[in-house]
């Protein structure tokens, strides 16, 4: 069975999520070279990062390619959402 391709929304809003991510981890960290940042589930320290990097760590679907997950669930773990 081949995966069901994502829709271009989703992919546009996991991309808009990854930049306000981006956005909101750097004013955390103000003051943090900004190599330090980065994502606690990346497969290394040395992959790309949608914390540190933004949208264009993202791949074709608009996930991490650093961890493989959602920018969308990343921003709410970071806002402290339960959702």
């Amino acid at each position: 069975m081949t995966p069901r391709p994502t829709s271009p929304v989703t992919v546009t809003n996991r991309r808009k999520a990854a930049t306000i991510l981006n956005k909101a981890v750097l004013e955390r960290a103000r003051g943090t070279d900004r190599n330090k940042i980065g994502c606690h589930l990346a497969k290394s320290w040395m992959t790309p990062c949608v914390c540190r990097d933004g949208a264009v760590c993202c791949d074709d679907d608009g996930l991490c390619v650093g961890c493989g997950h959602d920018p969308r669930a990343l921003l709410r773990e970071l806002r402290g959402d339960q959702g």
